[in-house]
């Protein structure tokens, strides 16, 4: 580790309170061995490498594409040189594939259908034929994919996102497919979620967020605007198994659903609850135009704001006999259309959108709470002004009626926490009101991703994963921890966290689930270009470990998806003892 990163580490865990803790004699650092580009690089308006996963026999990394419908396979077998062995087109098997998962040569690639709304599927190839061995119906939208630690089961998370008119809400589901009699002999249960619905109002009490409203066109031509249910509004995202359960994110809905795999059934519902950005050691940045109309600064305080924790990937590790979840607090937010002329007659959020900036005329602070937003809005001491909070993303789904029925928001809440957590699933379910906090949250690094990012690329502080522009982010999600994987190297357990705005990796120690350290942040963007495809690793998304008895050079390594480089980072983990501190 050089020597800006070390002393970065012990200035982490001075803030942190752990500068008197024993310190491990042992730990890791990453280095980087080289960047694979898709073969989707240069094609106009196409994302690129998201999501990876490795055979150990055949020493092939399987890469989505998901812009071009495409998965490349990749030999592996010299890590320092990785090469395209071939592009499979995935056209004929549906619209676009969107994940994929390896178990003993078998390969599980989730495909959505034509018409998103529409049930899709996974197809099954041999690792090293590259022959389709299979394809198995699954729900609305299959996202992610993972395979059961023993393979005898393929998890799918249906996300169920709405059309972008809004008109079509399919239900959310984990799709499990029993592979125990092989490819061919295939069953596949649907986990749904029907069982809450008309449970909408208590499990708001609890925090899960459930706000989507489906826009109905009625025979007359009138338009309705009608709520969606628990099960439409539930949008699985991704999966992380620990023995007989799986744990679901429900990035949108801030909640975490628990799958009995062997049922097929969802036992529970869990809220994340919320981070109070007020609280010591919970600070951000949350403007872009500190300075002027254009130009921001770094400028990481407490405000009176509460995070949605809202995670994407989702990791497990179980120490003795507790199990913890470990999240990237990536955060997310409903608009339809997604993009302005994807219907005709509709901009982005024309239909339905509950994204709002602080500082809008349609977000009107309650002065009680917030006395400041009484005076002008040019005034500093104003919440509203653009160089403090209004400018920052939040929802207008919350927050308005935490004091009283005037329609004034009394708290603010923005997406995602800018952090990584650890959880205990046991407790989370004590947590049973949404503005009390979460009793599950056993640890979370706080503030640390924007601090170290702003001591390290001061220039470049929550830029964003195409242009360099300092603070451009800092409105919006910040860093953006998107994907989390958990490592064993040696004696230890290491958890690695992709960035998905400003890259690469934050590295930590999480041998001890209730105290992790920080070891290393690693970044492998060329910040002298734009980070447009082919020029750096740009846009961090999957993130996969592979361990030293299943790598091709015998030393663990660390794969990087980079969906707007379109690249796939290599990295190898070396290993070094350290004296502990006294």
């Amino acid at each position: 580790m050089n020597l800006k990163l070390s002393v970065l580490s012990a200035a982490v865990a001075l803030a942190c309170g752990t500068a008197s803790a024993r310190q491990p004699d042992f730990s890791i650092q990453l280095n980087s061995l080289a960047s694979y580009t898709g073969s989707a690089a240069g094609v106009p308006d196409t994302t690129g490498i998201e999501v990876l996963a490795f055979d150990r026999a055949s020493k092939r990394v399987f890469a989505i594409n998901a812009g071009a419908n495409s998965l490349d396979v990749v030999d592996l077998a010299d890590p320092a040189n990785p090469t395209r062995v071939t592009v499979i087109d995935f056209a004929p098997f549906g619209g676009g594939v969107n994940g994929v998962a390896v178990h003993d040569g078998l390969v599980a690639v989730a495909s959505e259908a034509a018409t998103k709304t529409d049930p899709g599927s996974v197809v099954f190839l041999d690792a090293a034929t590259l022959d389709v061995l299979g394809q198995v119906p699954a729900g609305a939208l299959p996202d992610m994919v993972t395979f059961t630690p023993d393979g005898e089961y393929l998890l799918v998370a249906n996300e169920g996102e709405p059309s972008e008119d809004y008109s079509i809400d399919p239900e959310g589901s984990v799709t499990v497919i029993d592979l125990r009699a092989g490819v061919a002999a295939a069953t596949a249960r649907t986990a749904g979620f029907s069982a809450y619905v008309g449970q909408e109002t208590a499990l708001r009490a609890q925090g899960v967020r459930i706000f989507g409203l489906q826009r109905i066109v009625n025979p007359d031509g009138t338009i309705a605007r009608v709520p969606s249910n628990a099960a439409q509004d539930f949008e699985p995202e991704y999966i992380a198994v620990q023995g007989p359960r799986a744990y679901v994110t429900l990035q949108e809905n801030n909640a975490v659903a628990v799958l009995n795999i062997g049922q097929a059934r969802i036992e529970s519902v869990l809220p994340f609850g919320f981070k109070d950005h007020s609280q010591l050691g919970n600070k951000l940045d949350a403007s872009d135009r500190e300075i002027s109309s254009s130009q921001g600064r770094i400028n990481i305080a407490n405000w009176p704001v509460y995070g949605m924790f809202q995670p994407d990937a989702i990791a497990t590790l179980k120490v003795r006999n507790e199990v913890f979840l470990l999240t990237a607090n990536e955060g997310d937010a409903r608009v339809y259309p997604t993009a302005s002329g994807l219907v005709p007659g509709f901009g982005e959020g024309g239909i339905f959108s509950e994204e709002v900036r602080v500082g809008s005329s349609s977000f009107s602070l309650d002065t009680t709470v917030f006395p400041g937003a009484a005076l002008p809005t040019s005034s500093l001491d104003n919440p509203r002004n653009a160089a403090n909070l209004g400018r920052l993303n939040v929802t207008n789904t919350l927050g308005a009626r935490e004091v009283d029925d005037d329609l004034q928001f009394e708290r603010i809440y923005a997406y995602g926490a800018r952090s990584f957590s650890v959880w205990d699933p046991a407790r989370m379910a004590a947590s049973a009101s949404a503005t009390a906090p979460n009793t599950g949250l056993v640890w979370d690094s706080g503030d640390q991703f924007e601090q170290i990012t702003a001591s390290v690329y001061p220039a470049f502080f929550n830029a964003s994963n195409n242009d360099t522009t300092l603070d451009s982010r800092s409105d919006n999600k910040g860093p953006e921890p998107e994907g989390v994987t958990v490592g064993r190297v040696g004696p230890r357990d290491y958890a690695f966290i992709g960035l998905e705005r400003i890259g690469t990796l934050m590295v930590y120690d999480v041998t001890d689930p209730r105290s992790p350290q920080f070891v290393q942040y690693l970044n492998t963007r060329g910040f002298g270009s734009d980070g447009l495809p082919g020029q750096s690793d740009s846009g961090a998304e999957g993130v996969t470990f592979v361990n030293a008895e299943d790598s091709p050079n015998g030393r663990p390594l660390l794969l990087v998806g980079n969906e707007v480089s379109q690249t796939m980072a290599v990295f190898e983990v070396e290993q070094s003892r350290t004296r502990p501190t006294q």
